[in-house]
Parts: C-alpha cells; structure tokens; sequence
C-alpha cells in the first residue's frame, strides 16, 4: 500500500506498513513454562487478508509447515503452535523459547533458539501472535520483515507478580531478536543485569543465522520482582562477512501486573514487537482506554516515553517531562495527551491490572506500542477477537477532523460509541466504536490519516496492540516539484517525460548523500550516479511539527514510463544507527502516464503579415483538465493562453504549445506550416433555384483551391441548418427566401470568403376535397371542399364529365355509381399543385330472408342479410314471440347463427328490427328457424 501524506505543503510517501507477505516470530517465555507449572499456554496465530491469500506457517530448524487459506476479507486462525511433549497430541516440534532455569542446570531460557515461528503469504496480509491460557492472554500486531530496521531499544513495563497470584521466581521482563538473513550480527548492551548472568551496561555480541532467536531475561530480584529490560538497546552491526542485516525485536513479560502504585495487581503476560529506531517520532496523539461497558467513561493508563539520548526535551501537552528513569519517562492519565519530543522517541501505552489505578471494570493487563502522527496510516484492517474469555472489542482512532466526513468503519460512516475533540491538539478527534467480542475483521479507512489501538476486555483478561501503522524511514522524506509547476510547493506526482527536480528532506545534516540513478536506467534520466560530499541544505522546514533539511539536486530529471518508482539513495553521517553509518533513505515517486495534446491553427485571410490564430484543447488525451498553454514561436516569441493570435509573414512556420495541467505535468507538440498570400475562391450551383414546397434543391460545389486542395467545406442554408458535404441535397421544411452562403477552407488552412445565392421555396396551395359520401342511387350531392385561398387558385375535378360545375370547390354530382373524385389546386403565380380526394358510395336496398335452418348441414346455416354492410351503423335486433331480445348485433360483418348466448333457439318465428341510419326507415319483418 502506498500512502501519500500532504503536510505543510510538503509531499511525502510511505509504502512500508504492517501489512506484509514475510513474517517472523517467536514463542516467548511464559510463567506457566517454568517448573511446578503446567504449561497450560497456548500460541495461536491469525491472519487477516483483503484479497485472497495461501499462507504457510513453517518452523524453522524442523520439518513443521502448515498451508492455510484465506479467503477475500476474513480472518483464519492457525493450528497451536507445537509446545513438544506438552502440546495435545504430544508433538515431536518444541517451539517454546525455553529452557530449564540455571539452578536446574539450563540457562534460564536465555540465549539462541534455532526455533523461529515463519510466515509467508502469497499476497499481503496483517498478522498477529497471541499466547493465552485460561487465565491469562498476551498479544502482538506482527511486522513485516521488509519494516525491520537495525536498531532498537526494548520497551517494557516494571516487572512484578505477586507470590498471592502463583509467583515464585519465575516472571521476567523478556526481549528476542530474530534473524531473517544468514551471517546477522547482533549488539545487545542490556540495560540490566539477565537471569543467566550477562551484566548491566555491559555489550555483547551474537552472530545468528536466519530463523534463529536470541532471548534474554531480566534477572529475580526476589520470587515475585524482577529487573525492567526497558532500555535494552539492540543493533545489527557487520558480520566482517557481510554487512548489517535488519532485524526484527519483541519485548514482554511472562507475566506482570501493571500498577499505579503499590505491589498486588492481577497479572498478565505481555508480548510486542518492536518499532524500529528509524519508524520512532517526535509526535504522539494518545487516549485512555474506555471502562467495558461504559464508552465515554475512562480508565487511568500507564504510558512510557523511551528515548535513546537522555537529553531529550519531551513534552506533555506543552509542559515538559522532568524525572528520566534511564531512558525513558513514565505518566499516568486518563485523558487525551499530547506528546512532542525534539528528538524521536517510542510510547507504550499500558491497561493497568484490575485491582490497580482506580480501574473500572473488566479487564488485565495489557501493553500497546502507539504510532507516532508520522506514522499515520488511511486504511487498515485489524483482528477483533473473544479470546480469551473476551466479552467487548475496542477501537480508538484518533483522526484529523477534516478525515470524519469520509471515515468508514467496516464500510459504514457514523455509529462511533463515543466521539470528541482531542483536548489538547486542536484539529484532531478521537472516535471510540465498540462492539460485542467476536473473531472477525474490521476494516477502517479515510481520506486522512490517522493512528489507533484496538483491545478486547474480559473477566480478568483483555488483548491489545496497534490497529495498523506505517514504517516509514522518518530519517529522511522525498520532495519533488514538477519544473512547470506554478507553485514552490512539492507535488503528489510527476508524469512520464515531464522534467522534475528532485529534493529530499532530511532529520539530520548528512555527511554524505548518494543517489544511485544507475540502478534506474532506462526508467530515469539523466541516470548518472551522484555523490555529494558535504552537503549544503538550501531550506529547512518542518512536517508534523519536525524540522527537516531540505536538500535539492541540480537540474531536472525524467521518468520514461509510469508507475511507482524507488529512487536508491543513501544518507550517511555519524548519527545514522546503523553498522555502517549509512541508512537507504525510502525516496518513491509516482509517475503518471504521460500526456498528448493538440491544437488548431485558423488562417483568418491568408495574406501577407496575416495575424494567424493558434487555439489549445481544454483537455489532455487522457482527460485531465488543460490549466495553462504556453506558445513558442518559429520567429523566437512566446505567448501564454487558450487562445492566441499571431502575425506571421508569408511563408514557412512553426508553432510549439507546452500544455501544463495543474501539478505541473505537461505535453507538448509542435506543427508546421505555411503561410501564403492568396486563398480559395468560393462558388457554386443551385437547381432547382425556384421550387415548389416539399422539392428537394441540390447544391454543387464550384470551388477554386487557386493551386490548393481544397479540405473542407461549410454550407449555411440561413433555415439553422448547416452541412459539411462538398454536395449537398437540401430539403426546406417551410416555403420562403433563403440566402445560402458557402465557404471553403484549402490545406494550408486558408478559408474563402463567403460565395452565396437566394433559393426561393414557393407555397402549395392549402386544400382539403371535403368529406366523403353514401347515399341512395339518384339522390344529388354537393361537394364541401375548402381551400385556404380561393382568389389566385385555379380548381379542377376529376372526373370532370360527371359534375355540374367541376371548377369549383363545390360541384353537384347526381349519385349513379360509386365514384372517387380527385380535386387539384393550382397556385397562379407560382403553378405549385396540390391534390385531394373524396369518394360517392351507392347504398344498395336490404334483401331480408325470411328463413333460414342453423343445422349444420352447411346448406343456410346463417341468416345472410344481402347489402346490410354497407350500412356501416346498421344495427339488428331480433326477439322471440315474448318480446324478449335473442340477438343484438352493431353491423352485421358476422351473419347470425340463430343461437342465444351460445345455444340454439328453438325452431319457430321470429321476429326483427333493422335500423339503417343514414335516414333510412327501419326494416321489419319476420324470419323463421328451421332444423
């Protein structure tokens, strides 16, 4: 996951976080190891995934492996780690890092383990260790081995169990390192004296190959104390083989109680990995754990500052810390805080026992490593769980206030428990959700970053570590600021052949910084290595409240292709705490696609000395809005915007636009062109230049290049409507007088002036021959036609022998036949046409049957009424002797059936009623039915 923090202006970017695809781990020491205990604990690992993962568990020195699948958004549990005779079935692997106490001949647990716990995944995932018995439950956020660093310092709690609870000299305060590389040489100044007799203060070193384990033990003070390792530093240093590998550190107790004051709190084990020297900060943001049941009530915790060098100033909500136990300070609060220190520092935060400091509630002891602000992270997703014996989850977020807007809990925004201002860094807020206790993943994220601790509680039992950090190397941040850039400010990223000058920020002054560009070739350049010897910061500033040295290499740099790219570069100085005193400084640049542009040339005259208009787009190729256009000239001129007006002389020219978006990210293109002194000669055709409404006119392009092709052209019919076609067909949808225009624009650019013509689009007349007729045979009928001008119109109807009058719009036609009459209008002036029809249909008299035998026999089967049809409103109505209505009929296009409601009438009279309509008498009579 890549995470890009904007600050003070200043861009920087993280890639490191607790998600990973390599892990390491030990089986730490625990109380129930020693003898006389019943080696009760269990250790169990669990893995969080986002994408589906395969995960193998391996051993290290032993044949143990184990595959597991992890599906999309889940958490898988791992089989208990093997624990030797002790585990159920007994198990020929011992992963415990122990062994017997010196008085009983071993070596206290103290000393090199060839047993380290590893664990691979095929994509990234979050993994945890939890070591837990009925009583008791410790827990770590696991690190992945690509955020080890080389130096450390063990960070733990005051070491004591009271023998009311079952101790008897065998609690400590315990630290391990692991080895990920072959030939890994370790330097341990223990803070204290240990259980198997290394002496305080005084260094030693250890050579361990990968997967082995090197632990030591602070030693009894008596059969319930023991000494505090916190302060314990470890560093990798150079095997004279190879040079320092990074490591991995874990701090804890086999179990402790934690305490305000006093000496008889319930206990727990504890179990943290370390954050590496180089991932400490100079600012933390905390808050206190809540009571079980009772969200927006607090507990008192217990919170430790180590810090390497004893001179460093550490504040606490502006007030500084007096009082340094070696090195580190210790508080207590049940409020949010806030911590800044001038060099970087490590906090621990500590749930206390539940007999102790006031405690409300269920609970245990419990130790959480805090991100530092410089650490914050946007998304993570974290291990809720119920074991062991948990019965509610916590999680506290702490969160600038603009990232509340967009900060979803397990895809929701809102439903926090608790949420308020952080009283002592304005700007920020703490968001406190709960929930019932389950194994299950949470996933949370913003559009800001933010830091938190997640914890379960329990009857006398709780878990609890970091809910997810980055690693970053704080040492030193990358800058880079786009060269178009219109700001001083850094930029989130470059693009692909864009020139960027590259800087980098820096905690400390180095004696020297090497970029090795060498190892980018072909993706950077210029791809020379650089050393500078000495170097000068051109600026300081500062980032989360840090003061870095800025540091800015000559020149400019590009990037050949895009995506994500790890610029080697190296900071070395007497400062730097690493073997060598050289540390990679995590410089990453994102590079976007690069960009196309393009823009139009318009030649206005395409005369001598023409003033030529240059136009850029408002987008690149790839969408990203256009912000600035800057010109270059063949004649040595620049210009700046969209749009620009240019004089050139006649000629051969250039033209080059630089189109910048708004990070500074640019394309540019250049065209050539020629500017001449004469320009195409528009003409053409119209025929028909007269027409009637509804006939089409076809245009033909007459055109001149004058020694140019010509490339486009442009019709304007002057109805709205335009064209592009060199010949185009027209159709005007109104009659009127349009003044056509055509234009024409040559290859190089020069457009004609305007040729043009009238067309005349001349008016049908508007007529309608009136309604058509049915009427009786010999009867008169006059015509009711209607015109919308009857002055300037000439009538014609035809047939024209069978009218009285057949140059009128309203003739007379005696009704002999049925007949269809055609009416043509005739405008005077213009002889446009316009036709219609009406159409004279002779009813013929009704022949009624008076009998009819619906047997089936196919002979009259129906009762036929001749001619009814062409009385289309003719209705029947039939009845029996009663009077009673047996058939209905409007029209008569099915002949009856002599049936009544699907069944046949009996044989008899009957007796019927016809209505023609059309002012027509009814028909009566009688109809008989036989069978």
């Amino acid at each position: 996951m890549a995470f890009v923090l904007l600050h003070n202006g200043w861009a920087f970017t993280q890639t490191l976080s607790n998600k990973g695809k390599e892990f390491w781990v030990g089986y730490g020491h625990n109380q129930l190891m020693e003898p006389g205990k019943d080696n009760s604990q269990e250790m169990i690992l669990y893995f969080s995934a986002e994408q589906d993962a395969i995960v193998t568990v391996s051993i290290n020195g032993t044949a143990y492996t184990k595959t597991y699948t992890v599906p999309v958004k889940s958490i898988v549990a791992s089989d208990l780690i093997p624990k030797g005779v002790f585990s159920t079935p007994s198990s020929p692997i011992d992963a415990r890092l122990y062994t017997a106490p010196p008085g009983f001949g071993g070596s206290g647990s103290e000393g090199l383990f060839t047993k380290g716990i590893h664990i691979e995944s095929t994509t990234p995932i979050v993994a945890y260790a939890h070591i837990f018995s009925k009583d008791n439950s410790g827990a770590s956020m696991l690190i992945p081995v690509e955020a080890w660093g080389n130096s450390y310092m063990s960070l733990n709690t005051r070491q004591f169990f009271s023998a009311t609870y079952g101790a008897s000299k065998d609690c400590f305060s315990w630290m391990y390192v692991i080895a990920k590389e072959n030939n890994t040489r370790i330097h341990i100044v223990p803070s204290v004296a240990t259980r198997n007799g290394h002496v305080a203060n005084v260094p030693f070193e250890v050579d361990l190959q990968k997967g082995q384990v090197y632990q030591i033990l602070g030693a009894a003070k008596d059969n319930e104390a023991s000494l505090d390792l916190t302060g314990t530093s470890v560093t990798s240093i150079s095997s004279g083989v190879e040079p320092c590998h990074p490591i991995g550190v874990f701090s804890g107790s086999s179990q402790t109680q934690i305490a305000c004051t006093g000496f008889n709190g319930t206990g727990d084990n504890l179990m943290q990995q370390l954050f590496p020297y180089n991932a400490w900060g100079k600012q933390y943001l905390t808050a206190p754990s809540c009571v079980d049941n009772a969200p927006k009530q607090h507990n008192l915790n217990v919170f430790r500052i180590i810090v390497k060098d004893p001179a460093t100033v550490v504040t606490k909500n502006g007030q500084r810390l007096f009082g340094i136990n070696g090195n580190y300070y210790e508080y207590q609060s049940n409020t949010a805080d806030y911590i800044q220190a001038d060099q970087p520092v490590m906090l621990a935060q500590y749930l206390p026992s539940i007999n102790a400091c006031g405690y409300t509630g269920d609970g245990d002891p419990e130790m959480i490593y805090i991100s530092p602000l410089e650490q914050s992270i946007a998304h993570i997703n974290f291990l809720r769980n119920n074991k062991q014996n948990i019965n509610v989850n916590y999680l506290s977020l702490i969160i600038p206030n603009g990232g509340l807007p967009t900060l979803k809990i397990d895809g929701a925004n809102g439903g926090y428990d608790d949420l308020y201002d952080h009283p002592n860094y304005p700007g920020y807020s703490v968001v406190i959700k709960r929930w019932n206790a389950a194994q299950a993943q949470c996933i949370v994220e913003s559009d800001s970053a933010f830091t938190g601790i997640t914890y379960g509680l329990g009857g006398s039992e709780s878990y609890g570590y970091n809910a997810g950090t980055m690693f970053g190397n704080k040492s030193g941040l990358s800058s880079f600021k786009n060269k178009y850039s219109s700001t001083d400010e850094p930029n989130a990223y470059t693009c692909v052949k864009t020139p960027v000058e590259l800087s980098v920020l820096m905690r400390y002054k180095p004696d020297q910084l090497s970029w090795r560009f060498s190892q980018l070739s072909g993706v950077i350049s210029p791809a020379n290595d650089l050393v500078i010897n000495a170097p000068e910061p051109v600026a300081t500033t500062t980032v989360n409240g840090v003061q870095y040295f800025k540091y800015t290499l000559p020149g400019y740099y590009t990037f050949a292709r895009p995506g994500t790219f790890d610029v080697p570069l190296y900071a070395s100085g007497a400062n730097v705490p690493t073997c060598d005193q050289t540390e990679i400084i995590t410089y990453q640049v994102l590079v976007k696609p690069g960009y196309s542009t393009n823009f139009n040339v318009v030649f206005n005259n395409c005369t001598a000395s023409e003033n030529i208009r240059f136009t850029g787009e408002d987008v690149f190729s790839t969408k990203e809005n256009i912000k600035r256009w800057e010109w270059t000239f063949s004649d040595n001129t620049t210009a700046s915007g969209k749009t620009v007006d240019h004089i050139f002389t006649t000629g051969n020219h250039s033209a080059e636009l630089l189109a910048i978006d708004s990070v500074g990210c640019a394309a540019d293109t250049v065209k050539t062109f020629n500017n001449f002194d004469s320009k195409p000669t528009a003409a053409f055709s119209v025929n028909p230049a007269i027409v009637c409404e509804g006939t089409e006119n076809i245009f033909t392009d007459q055109s001149v290049g004058n020694s140019r092709t010509l490339k486009s052209w442009h019709w304007n019919f002057a109805d709205g409507s335009v064209s592009t076609e060199q010949n185009p067909v027209k159709l005007f949808a109104a009659p009127g007088a349009y003044n056509v225009s055509l234009t024409v624009t040559d290859a190089a650019g020069c457009v004609s002036d305007p040729a043009q013509k009238n067309v005349l689009v001349n008016a049908k007349p508007a007529i309608d021959a009136g309604p058509s007729f049915a009427v009786a045979a010999g009867e008169k009928i006059t015509f009711k036609a209607t015109a919308n001008n009857s002055t300037d119109v000439n009538f014609r109807w035809s047939p024209a022998s069978l009218l009285d009058n057949p140059s009128i719009l309203t003739p007379t036609y005696t009704a002999i036949h049925d007949q269809t009459f055609v009416l043509t209008a005739t405008a005077g002036e213009s002889g446009c046409t316009a036709t219609d029809e009406l159409t004279v249909k002779i009813l013929r008299p009704v022949k009624v049957p008076n009998a009819f035998s619906p047997n089936g026999d196919g002979i009259n089967d129906y009762w036929q009424i001749a001619n009814l049809t062409d009385y289309e409103k003719a209705t029947v109505q039939v009845y029996n002797r009663y009077g009673q209505l047996v058939y209905r009929s409007e029209g008569y296009g099915i002949p009856w059936d002599g049936k009544v409601n699907g069944g046949p009438l009996p044989v008899g009279t009957y007796y019927y009623v016809i209505t023609l309509n059309n002012g027509f008498a009814p028909v009566t009579g009688s109809v008989t039915i036989l069978r």
